[in-house]
């Protein structure tokens, strides 16, 4: 039975107070989650991988924020033909409407709901690949978040799921939940690049001109998780809180992301 793990990475802020706009600063609009998944057998040869693609572009660490667009571009390119899958969430605060109000505005909450919805995720491929619990480990960026807090939140959704989609996180062992620092797993360079690449496709700043990048989501769209038949990507690996035509997004993305289909088989 092939193992497997899960690296989280995130983009954004988790701040619910002012968000930043086109005159003002403040907290950024939107928040994502990505995440990589990798086989255990072949979490060795990725890391040699990642190794190469650094030193071709002469860095020591492979971290979106230093890399230019073009090292990016290629960065995208290469993972999106490693045998991994990727999932990921965006979250617009914009929409949280009364949810923010019902937990106060406690970014730690809103952390924990938006991570819940991508372990939903991970529990449908657990549930399709027939993977059981205890061949899949899930870790987070150390001392970001209370992670103690985080899986007792977990272990109370497996125990009264609220919607027939939570009771898909009964597939996780919250054992296996852990946390680890970025400069200990390379790894976390990957999930790095997922959310990176959700967040630069709906980010608008003065700096990039108020113009989303899609192109490095775009390089990766197909390896995120899909539908078996119909090869959807949306709703299945990546999850828009809660549908693509809530998070605000500009007509040609919101188009790009829609026609994402998937071709991953791992």
């Amino acid at each position: 039975m092939t193992s497997y793990t899960l690296y989280v990475d995130e983009s954004g802020d988790v701040g619910l107070g002012k968000e930043r706009t086109a005159t003002a600063g403040g907290a950024s609009p939107y928040f994502t989650l990505g995440a990589v998944l990798v086989a255990d057998d072949v979490s060795r040869d990725l890391r040699e991988h990642l190794n190469q693609i650094a030193k071709t572009m002469s860095k020591d660490y492979l971290h979106c924020q230093k890399l230019t667009h073009r090292q990016k571009v290629y960065y995208a390119r290469e993972m999106s033909n490693a045998p991994i899958v990727f999932f990921g969430v965006i979250s617009m605060k914009g929409t949280l409407g009364k949810y923010k109000d019902d937990i106060s505005g406690d970014p730690i909450k809103f952390f924990n709901k938006c991570a819940q919805y991508l372990l939903e995720r991970v529990g449908a491929f657990m549930k399709e690949k027939k993977v059981s619990k205890d061949d899949m480990r899930v870790i987070f960026e150390d001392g970001l978040h209370d992670y103690p807090k985080f899986r007792s939140f977990i272990k109370l959704c497996q125990s009264t799921p609220k919607h027939p989609r939570t009771a898909l996180l009964q597939h996780l062992n919250i054992a296996n939940i852990t946390d680890a620092k970025k400069a200990d797993e390379p790894l976390f360079q990957v999930a790095d690049l997922v959310a990176h690449s959700l967040f630069s496709a709906v980010d608008k700043t003065n700096g990039n001109f108020q113009i989303p990048e899609p192109r490095y989501l775009n390089e990766l769209h197909k390896r995120f998780y899909h539908h078996e038949r119909t090869k959807e990507v949306v709703k299945h690996g990546i999850w828009p809180i809660h549908e693509l035509d809530q998070i605000g997004l500009d007509e040609d993305i919101f188009e790009l992301m829609a026609s994402f289909r998937g071709n991953n088989e791992t």
